[in-house]
């Protein structure tokens, strides 16, 4: 996670059920994992990616040197 430890995250919880109330606390921790998820998602769509244009990289050089 983002450097929080378990610890920080129940101070944190406590402390946002305390402003925001136990219903609201629950629809923003249920928000934030959608958020969280789809941050996952899309690095890992982004380091797939990646992975396939260096290896397509790699593969062309690999047809040049080898038609030498």
């Amino acid at each position: 996670m983002i450097g929080v430890g378990n610890a920080e995250l129940i101070v944190l919880i406590i402390i946002a059920i305390i402003i925001l109330g136990p219903k609201d606390t629950m629809a923003y921790v249920k928000k934030i994992k959608k958020f969280i998820f789809k941050i996952k998602e899309y690095k890992n769509e982004i380091e797939t990616d990646l992975n396939n244009q260096i290896h397509e990289e790699q593969n062309l050089e690999e047809k040049s040197d080898s038609e030498r």
